[in-house]
């Protein structure tokens, strides 16, 4: 599969090499990032490969999902905006992996917006799926 930017996939790179991927677990966006804010999705399949909503009501990786998971590939262009949910995301995948003891792996690149900051940080009284961590609205 071709993103919208004429780039393969990572899925497809990593099936193309011969790396077996069992599961695809997906955010607020869907898959391909094609989903608007706070629409909800059921699960699907690509490629023969079960693709699990991590938005809605599972936001969490369930033990069952990874018990037959060796790494789990977080690969998620951030844009550094507190109310998006990929960094709660992120951190529930964390926690999950750390309960269970799985490899981790954070495929970072550069934050489009890393040079700006602005705006309150989060008051934790205000804590939620949309702002987890004490941050500016816009965090770079």
């Amino acid at each position: 599969m071709k993103t919208e930017k004429g780039k393969t996939h990572i899925i497809d790179t990593l099936l193309s090499l011969g790396i077996s991927v069992n599961k695809i677990f997906t955010p607020e966006h869907g898959f391909l990032g094609d989903k608007d804010d706070g629409e909800k999705f059921e699960n699907t399949y690509y490629k023969d490969i079960e693709v699990i909503s991590l938005y809605g009501n599972n936001r969490k990786l369930k033990d069952d999902d990874i018990k037959n998971v060796d790494v789990i590939i977080f690969d998620i262009q951030d844009v550094g905006v507190r109310f998006y949910t990929y960094l709660s995301t992120l951190h529930y995948a964390m926690e999950s992996a750390a309960r269970k003891n799985k490899k981790f792996i954070i495929m970072d690149r550069a934050n489009p917006n890393s040079f700006y900051i602005d705006g309150p940080v989060l008051d934790l009284e205000n804590k939620s799926f949309i702002g987890l961590h004490p941050v500016p609205i816009v965090y770079g």
